[in-house]
């Protein structure tokens, strides 16, 4: 009986431990504040169509002859037989308003903070003023004849865009980060063809995104609108689907390449390659990998060595990893111990004691295929082409997020990526299985180390020191991956931190006028602001719960065959969307013959909602919290973000 007590207390007290976890779960206590803050604008949204009437119409009456009229939440311009109606975005503005004051209140970050992050809002209101103010005397001033719905799209784009720049200026002026990268390009090349793929396709998605806004007549700003607006991340979006068939017309590079640069295989001796993988407790895996790569190296007639840098490890990753070592039939090996160090140290460690022309640097807890190694070799005849990067796919498929994952690894890999690489912009290779040509790596440094993100970073540097980045989908990789919601989280969230550090390292490419002779630079600023964008999006559940609270839903909502028009056009776009990406998807799954998967495309949606809403809130509150506590980046610091994302990103305990 005692012990069944004990037990039973046992259970009470983890029980409440978890609960004190879980309200102390950064998540839950972001999105409470956020719909606190969302209730608080949206009650009183009257007012702040007031506020910002007043001051567009006062700023109107002081610096021009234009007479401004505020009424019924638009501002209204007559001359003459002429009249023009403004509407004010101020739902598609919500969401930004209520980012800055719900991150401020709940972050565990100090008071000087938590008034930079408020001051930061406050000037982001300000800037959607100043946008109504410049499109209204642009649209007055030059006579154009905008109607009040073009009027509506170009606001409600305008905003978005700029709510999410300074969102990002906010984010990158407020976190401790490393030191900026400055670069001299090594490799002098020109990009106009680059730069004209990038005009047209980001033109032709621009009026397809357009027409059919044009055509469905949605012009509405409301709760519903201002997270669904269709903007630059949708056109950017339907541009890589452009890029990606213009991709498929165009002859392969390497292709024509070879008529330029001969292959050395034939009749010469081909070039020498380094498999390098940095290892820590992989002692479940390591086998698996290095036979795979062992057979690998059979169908390749150049010289093979495998570089193993055992990263400190604490099970029995050095002992089964040497055993294979010396028991390779094809490649040889060599097997490297340092004490704990990061990733980034042992790659750039490893590199020093490699010994061929080209560097494969994979993950030690993956699987490659025999057949991988040739089709990325040729893209190296080209001495333009500094890194290589392959298709990856789940090592393991036993639950549906690592099913789902394999969809998205096709999504992202075969579209997004390949629409960057057409405008040679790639801005991360993954770290999972990238290839090298070793000279550019040692003329641009090598990886950094002490940070996360070593692969994006060193992508980026790659690309402003001129060299190319491509994709082979022929050579294929299988690595382990997340295999439930919880591990997805853990891993994206150190993903997120790793967006900080190699953007952040990288920020001259959109800082620095001369980078702009590259699209890369436009690309990167792209990225930025579709991150930005992405704090709004995260948070729509509070907001929509505010909107019917409050009543403004209801309100919207109360013109029945109104709303039912809208609903049906609405729904019919957001169909059309999913299909292209839908049609998309499917095309890149038969060429690896898993058209099967395209079932589990809902779980893409659930993985970009967890991704918005859970992961990269909780990423930038841990690198805030940690810019608080630290005067500098350095490698104690590092250390200290390390052991900070390991308490934090679960509330129970991994």
């Amino acid at each position: 009986m005692v012990k069944n007590n004990r037990s039973e207390q046992g259970l009470i007290e983890t029980s409440a431990t978890s609960r004190r976890h879980l309200l102390a779960y950064f998540p839950l206590r972001y999105l409470l504040a956020a719909f606190f803050f969302a209730y608080v604008f949206q009650a009183n949204v009257d007012t702040i169509y007031q506020i910002e009437g007043y001051v567009v119409t006062t700023i109107f009456d002081n610096l021009s002859q234009v007479n401004l009229y505020y009424s019924e939440k638009a501002l209204s311009s007559f001359s003459g037989n002429v009249s023009h109606e403004f509407a004010i975005p101020v739902f598609s503005q919500m969401l930004f308003l209520i980012f800055f004051p719900t991150m401020a209140l709940v972050s565990r970050i100090n008071l000087k903070k938590r008034i930079k992050i408020l001051v930061y809002g406050i000037l982001c209101w300000f800037s959607f003023i100043l946008i109504q103010v410049l499109g209204i005397g642009i649209t007055l001033g030059l006579g154009l004849n905008v109607s009040p719905e073009t009027y509506v799209r170009i606001s409600i784009f305008a905003t978005v865009t700029a709510g999410a720049l300074i969102t990002e200026l906010m984010l990158f002026s407020s976190l401790k980060l490393p030191s900026r990268t400055r670069v001299k390009p090594i490799i002098k090349r020109k990009y106009g063809r680059e730069y004209a793929y990038f005009i047209v396709t980001l033109a032709g998605a621009s009026l397809l995104v357009y027409a059919l806004l044009e055509v469905l007549d949605i012009t509405t700003d409301s709760p519903i609108t201002a997270y669904f607006a269709l903007n630059i991340v949708t056109i950017m979006i339907f541009s890589y689907y452009l890029s990606f068939f213009i991709y498929s017309l165009r002859p392969l590079t390497w292709l024509k390449s070879a008529r330029l640069y001969p292959n050395t295989d034939d009749g010469a001796t081909p070039c020498s390659i380094s498999f390098l993988l940095p290892a820590r407790n992989e002692e479940k895996i390591i086998e698996r990998c290095l036979r795979s790569i062992d057979a690998a190296a059979s169908k390749y007639s150049g010289r093979t060595e495998i570089v193993v840098v055992n990263d400190g490890s604490t099970d029995d990753t050095e002992k089964i990893a040497g055993e294979i070592l010396r028991d390779l039939k094809f490649a040889t090996g060599k097997l490297i111990n340092i004490t704990k160090s990061g990733k980034g140290y042992a790659l750039q460690h490893g590199l020093e004691q490699t010994t061929g022309d080209i560097i494969f640097r994979i993950d030690a807890d993956s699987v490659l295929d025999e057949s991988a190694i040739r089709p990325i070799i040729n893209h190296f005849k080209n001495p333009e082409v500094g890194c290589v990067s392959g298709m990856i796919f789940p090592l393991e498929t036993n639950t549906i997020w690592q099913k789902s994952l394999g969809l998205l690894f096709v999504y992202y890999i075969s579209v997004i990526k390949r629409g960057q690489e057409l405008f040679d912009s790639v801005l991360v290779q993954a770290g999972a299985f990238s290839v090298f040509r070793k000279d550019a790596l040692l003329k641009i440094g090598g990886w950094a180390v002490k940070q996360f993100g070593e692969d994006g970073e060193i992508t980026n540097r790659l690309g402003r020191y001129g060299y190319r980045n491509e994709l082979e989908l022929d050579s294929l990789l299988y690595s382990e991956v997340p295999g439930s919601l919880t591990h997805f989280i853990y891993q994206r969230s150190r993903w997120s931190i790793a967006f900080y550090h190699a953007r952040g390292k990288n920020l001259d490419v959109v800082r620095n006028p001369a980078e702009y002779k590259s699209p890369r630079a436009l690309v990167f600023l792209i990225a930025l602001l579709t991150h930005g964008l992405s704090f709004a999006h995260g948070l729509v559940l509070p907001y929509i719960a505010a909107s019917f609270l409050t009543g403004t839903l209801l309100i919207w909502l109360a013109d029945i065959p109104s709303f039912l028009g809208f609903a049906y056009k609405f729904a019919l776009l957001q169909g059309i969307i999913m299909l292209v990406q839908i049609a998309v998807i499917a095309y890149n799954l038969t060429r690896f013959k898993k058209l099967g998967h395209i079932k589990y495309y809902p779980m893409l949606r659930v993985m970009s909602f967890v991704l918005s809403t859970i992961v990269r809130p909780q990423a930038l509150e841990i690198l805030l919290s940690w810019s608080s506590k630290h005067k500098e980046y350095n490698e104690n610091a590092y250390d200290e973000l390390a052991r900070e994302m390991k308490r934090s990103v679960d509330p129970i305990g991994m």
